[in-house]
């Protein structure tokens, strides 16, 4: 449940960024959207899931 509120508001987050921001400031918003704190980890995992790392 948390995984897929954190999923959410990562890919939110990304593409209100334009694809420019990486997982760490991807996690700040994250945090600040979901209003719980996890792991930096948490949001790359996630990030991997979406395909938004860079090749």
């Amino acid at each position: 449940m948390k995984r897929q509120l954190v999923l959410a508001a990562a890919q939110k987050s990304y593409h209100a960024s334009r694809g420019i921001y990486g997982y760490r400031k991807v996690h700040m918003d994250v945090v600040e959207q979901v209003g719980f704190s996890c792991c930096p980890e948490t949001v790359r995992r996630c990030w991997r899931l979406l395909d938004c790392s860079p090749s």
